[in-house]
């Protein structure tokens, strides 16, 4: 019973999950959910490392309680109960409606993807995106994403509203990994971005998440707590279009009345 306990369980203190078998579970989960098209049983077992007959028993469990299901072509894929944690996420993490409106009404002035950016859980989580009016825009298939701090700009900027002890705490937890070519990689260089935003008052990112895709943020103040207001699109609307973009921005910030300047 204890060796059993040992190896199924990790202490409060390590951060490890303490049920081994509900993280495997909640891996399976995510690792499907990141698919394009679902997965196999193989791919599930290989990307985890999971053991056959584990694999089996959670897939099991996991098709009995509706959040996977097998589809036409053997492929493992989300349920339809999974559709339930969603729609919970989009409540819980949505925002103040005030901020979905302001959203709407940027990707209507600049025709272009808008989503607004937040601290959540120690992340920089994107929510609220308004897909472009124009007839080449930036898609909307991430409505939900955070991790690589250093390569967003909605995570720059909000970094650049910490405090220095606050800022090294998130900047150890990076994992400086090259997105695209022009990926910040080092921690060096991260800071000195960071100073030139806090310089300009807004954050870019040029093809530093993903190629051909650029994006803006701009700082905006409500309840106290500053979110990041982005437009994303494709590079060469990026590079025509900028600063009637940006301008576009910060007047819907502060019209808003909620423009957030740095202290």
């Amino acid at each position: 019973m204890n060796g059993s306990s040992t190896t199924q369980r990790g202490s409060k203190e390590d951060g490890k999950p303490r049920v081994q078998s509900v993280a495997r579970a909640v891996d399976i989960v995510l690792a499907v959910a990141a698919s394009r098209d679902g997965l196999r049983v193989a791919e599930i077992r290989e990307a985890l490392g999971l053991p056959l007959q584990a694999t089996y028993h959670l897939l099991h469990t996991l098709r009995e309680t509706g959040l996977l299901r097998k589809n036409e072509q053997d492929r493992i894929t989300l349920g339809i109960r999974a559709g339930n944690i969603a729609d919970g996420f989009a409540r819980q993490f949505s925002g103040p409606d005030y901020l979905q409106q302001l959203v709407r009404d940027l990707a209507r002035r600049t025709g272009e993807t808008s989503y607004a950016g937040r601290w959540i859980d120690k992340d920089v989580v994107s929510f609220a995106m308004e897909p472009g009016t124009n007839p080449i825009h930036a898609s909307t298939d991430m409505s939900v994403r955070g991790g690589d701090l250093h390569a967003r700009a909605s995570a720059k900027l909000l970094m650049s509203y910490l405090d220095p002890s606050e800022l090294n705490k998130v900047i150890n937890t990076i994992d400086f990994r090259k997105r695209t070519a022009r990926t910040i990689a080092t921690r060096e260089g991260l800071l000195e971005e960071i100073d030139k935003v806090r310089a300009r008052g807004y954050a870019l990112d040029e093809e530093e998440y993903l190629d051909e895709l650029c994006c803006v943020a701009v700082p905006i103040r409500i309840a106290g707590e500053v979110y990041a207001l982005c437009t994303s699109m494709p590079a060469k609307q990026y590079q025509h279009n900028l600063d009637t973009i940006l301008s576009k921005m910060l007047s819907a910030a502060n019209a808003s009345g909620g423009l957030a300047l740095a202290e």
